[in-house]
Formats: C-alpha cells, structure tokens, sequence
C-alpha cells in the first residue's frame, strides 16, 4: 500500500533488509513539498469541532501519538486498548460517539 501510495506521488521508496536485523525503509520525498505543505496540510484537515472520536488501537505508542494529534486537531477522544474493549465502549457510549477511528482488522463484528 505504501509502495503504491509513494508511486502515485511520483516518489520513491527503497526497502532493505537482513534476516534477525530487520528492515529499513527509505522514502524520498523533496524538501519544497514537506516545508511548503505540511502545516496547511494538518490543520485544513483537522479542524475539529465539538466531535468525539473513540480510537482503537493495540499499540500504545500508536495511540498515544494518535490521540495527542487528534486532541490538537480539537476531538475529544476516547481510547481502547484492543478491539474487544472498542466494541465494549461503544455498546455503553454509541450516542456520544461521532466516529469510530481504528487500524486494527481485530475489532468483532457484532
């Protein structure tokens, strides 16, 4: 997906990687375009209003970065550690919730 995201944009991206070492990744992407449009980019897309957004992700760091961005952007966020706990909290809060924000393909169907 990042390959072909990369290559729309006309960019590049060079992948390598050793066995018990991991592996890194290289995107090119020209300064101009990242100086120039990356502030309006943020906040044209992130003007929050009075919305809460129940955010499910298992990683914590993920999250964390996730709901700072997402609290700067002006939501009101509501975390969940896994899916089930996503499902859990919706089943209470379904009323107050605007949206449900997740990168986990693990959240039940119910």
């Amino acid at each position: 997906m990042v390959h072909e995201i990369i290559r729309q944009h006309n960019r590049k991206i060079d992948v390598s990687g050793e066995v018990g070492f991991g592996t890194t990744f290289h995107i090119y992407l020209p300064v101009s375009l990242i100086a120039d449009n990356y502030e309006d980019n943020v906040t044209s897309k992130l003007e929050g209003g009075q919305e809460t957004i129940l955010l499910a992700e298992d990683d914590d760091m993920v999250r964390a970065i996730a709901k700072r961005y997402l609290e700067t952007a002006g939501y009101e966020v509501v975390e969940a550690t896994n899916g089930q706990k996503a499902v859990d909290i919706f089943k209470i809060h379904k009323n107050e919730l605007s949206l449900l924000k997740s990168e986990s393909s693990r959240i039940p169907a119910h």
